[in-house]
């Protein structure tokens, strides 16, 4: 009987390995590729953490909506606040981050910066600057009505 060598053995776990996580990825990839942006990201001008402290040198006074732009769960939410944004004329002043973007580096640059502390979770938030600074972040749930959120003091 013919013996097989070590080597082969490795090979084939290296193989089987390869293909286990070529599999997961091209399996991430086709999830990724068959998820669509809100309309309200689409709709928005857009920026990124990394952009956040320019933007609000440029806009001093500026209302930014964070979260996931995949996310649908707040449709009806953000088909309010757009209508808002639009009747108050604040397109200008209103920006949308993707919450995906936030680490703990931003986390902990809110915290220092602004001394607020910027959660890390599912819901969506509001973020007041005003002359500059953060003055107040809003965490969106399912019961926050569009007309509580303070949007015409931005007019």
């Amino acid at each position: 009987m013919k013996r097989i060598p070590k080597k082969n053995y490795l090979y084939l776990t290296l193989i089987v390995v390869a293909t286990v996580l070529a599999t997961l990825y091209v399996s991430h990839m086709y999830k990724q590729m068959g998820r669509t942006e809100t309309d309200f990201y689409k709709y928005s001008s857009v920026i990124t953490f990394k952009e956040f402290d320019t933007y609000i040198i440029e806009y001093p006074d500026s209302i930014i909506y964070v979260y996931d732009k995949y996310d649908s769960s707040y449709k009806e939410f953000e088909a309010k606040l757009r209508e808002k944004v639009e009747t108050h004329f604040l397109t200008n002043n209103f920006v949308y981050i993707d919450k995906r973007g936030i680490n703990k580096k931003i986390i902990k640059k809110f915290k220092d910066d602004f001394g607020m502390n910027l959660n890390y979770n599912n819901k969506p938030l509001v973020i007041y600057v005003e002359d500059g600074n953060v003055v107040d972040i809003v965490e969106i749930t399912e019961t926050t009505n569009v007309n509580d959120l303070k949007l015409e003091v931005y007019e």
